[in-house]
């Protein structure tokens, strides 16, 4: 297992999930479909890696990645996840 880690760690690909879920584990996440799509696109950079789309940015000039989108792309605000100071335990 530590040697997946290491590879993980290192690895080119995936990073994107890599900053989802950054462990190597054995335990199934049973994420719903969408967080599955969130994770991995379809988005500009996503997308243009494979040539369906000719930009790997945003329209708004920023990389095209779903951390973007999900926390500061100033077109869609409204949707944007908000970080919070409070421990879920908390709540």
């Amino acid at each position: 297992m530590e040697k997946c880690q290491i590879q993980w760690e290192k690895g080119k690909l995936g990073r994107s999930t890599f900053d989802v879920l950054p462990k190597v584990s054995t335990k199934s996440n049973h994420w719903p479909r969408q967080l599955t799509q969130f994770v991995t696109g379809p988005f500009p950079k996503y997308l243009h890696r494979f040539g369906k789309h000719p930009y790997n940015n945003c329209a708004c000039g920023k990389e095209g990645w779903p951390f973007h989108f999900a926390s500061s792309c100033p077109f869609i605000i409204s949707y944007h996840y908000h970080y919070t100071d409070t421990p879920i335990t908390t709540l």
